[in-house]
């Protein structure tokens, strides 16, 4: 077993005693104060905070769909250019086309 390190309370020498004398009374070799002789400090435990039950569903949710961003029409895999809108998803922005 490791020693315990402690200070005297009337004094504050410095002093070490085996674990086993944990609790017993001694007389400070310093001022000769009784003292009793404290127990090993605690390991530092880590303590979680309560976290809540989360459900996690049985069947995974349907992939999104992709959809226009400014009407949400539906878009084929690879457009760039709503054909119902004009939005163009690479520019961020509708594209006006004026026909004469």
């Amino acid at each position: 077993m490791a020693d315990i390190e402690f200070n005297c309370p009337e004094c504050g020498q410095v002093l070490e005693a085996p674990e086993e004398m944990a609790g017993e009374a001694i007389a400070c070799p310093a001022c000769e104060a009784t003292i009793t002789i404290p127990g090993p400090e605690p390991e530092e435990t880590l303590v979680l905070p309560n976290l809540p039950n989360v459900s996690i569903p049985s069947v995974p949710p349907e992939p999104e769909k992709n959809g226009c961003p400014e009407c949400q029409a539906e878009l084929a895999d690879g457009a760039v250019l709503c054909v119902h809108c004009g939005y163009h998803l690479k520019l961020g922005k509708k594209i006006s086309t004026e026909f004469d």
